[in-house]
């Protein structure tokens, strides 16, 4: 953050933002990232079935992630969102219903639903995972309906595709004044921003371009 600083001013507005593994943080990294300025936290928890977990090399400590999002909220992180995948290994409409259940009581300003995408001829972790322990297309539809149906029904606005948010967050607030947009990172309520990714495989949005970094990291430290 100081390397930026040096290099762009920053609104005092800013939202800076962070995403986390609970898997691979500390209470008071918490406190330090706050005190460097970030104001927003994302935390990837997928599922919070333990035989789910096992399956996907994602098992975490459920009390952590709840002791999380409330020590954020305690420091002055002004939002929150938690990630969750549906689609996973042994995921059943009934077991997903219990995630659904913890992320309410969780209460994130924001949440993101995304739907597995089982490509282990690309991703060598994923040809562990056996074709029979995934859930089928019907299945899929029918936790996403629930999923719909479950957050809606805990006050959370559907935004569209993956994404719910509180009535008062500025994303359900832009959609209800017609003035939402999305772009490759989701939905937003800045439209016409230019994006500046730095980093190994970051990715840019400027005008009409979309350029991206290099995916390997020899590549971009020995430039």
């Amino acid at each position: 953050m100081d390397l930026l600083r040096s290099h762009f001013h920053f609104s005092a507005e800013a939202e800076i933002s962070i995403e986390v593994d609970p898997r691979e943080i500390e209470l008071d990294v918490l406190d330090h990232l706050r005190a460097e300025g970030f104001n927003r936290l994302s935390m990837g928890v997928q599922d919070f079935n333990k035989e789910v977990q096992r399956l996907v090399n994602r098992e975490q400590d459920e009390a952590f992630i709840f002791d999380l999002l409330n020590h954020a909220r305690e420091i002055g992180f002004t939002s929150t969102n938690i990630d969750l995948i549906y689609g996973l290994p042994k995921q059943t409409p009934e077991s997903f219903a219990f995630t659904l259940q913890k992320v309410a009581e969780l209460n994130p300003d924001r949440l993101s639903v995304f739907n597995y995408a089982h490509l282990p001829t690309l991703f060598a972790a994923q040809r562990k995972i056996k074709d029979a322990d995934l859930p089928s297309a019907e299945q899929k539809l029918e936790i996403l309906q629930e999923t719909i149906g479950s957050l809606t029904t805990a006050g959370y606005q559907f935004i569209g595709m993956d994404h719910f948010a509180r009535p008062d967050d500025e994303l359900a607030v832009a959609q209800r004044h017609g003035v939402l947009h999305r772009n490759f990172q989701g939905y937003t309520t800045q439209g016409d921003t230019d994006l500046l990714g730095m980093g190994v495989s970051a990715i840019s949005m400027m005008a009409t371009a979309t350029p991206r970094t290099k995916k390997s990291s020899s590549s971009t430290t020995s430039r």
